[in-house]
């Protein structure tokens, strides 16, 4: 209809970090409550909600769906540091 070209973005290889990794790391927990999200999570954490996917991968919790009221959130800090054993 029209498009001569559609541009297709590949999904990075993602990793978990090694109990190394996470070691070296502050982790803050919090409880997941009624209206959490988690970009206020990361809003809150890193002054930036747009680094709500850090929060989601560090638990290994893709979606807010993924969390129940009562879970434990681990937030990780220093952003830096949380970056580099992601692997971004």
């Amino acid at each position: 209809r029209g498009v001569k070209l559609i541009t297709h973005y590949g999904t990075p290889n993602l990793k978990h970090p090694t109990p190394e990794e996470v070691a070296n790391l502050d982790v803050t927990l919090t409880t997941w409550k009624v209206g959490d999200r988690l970009y206020k999570l990361a809003y809150d954490a890193y002054g930036d909600s747009t680094l709500w996917w850090v929060i989601a991968w560090f638990n290994e919790k893709p979606t807010e769906a993924d969390f129940l009221i009562g879970d434990t959130v681990a937030v990780p800090f220093p952003l830096d540091m949380v970056l580099a054993a992601l692997g971004v």
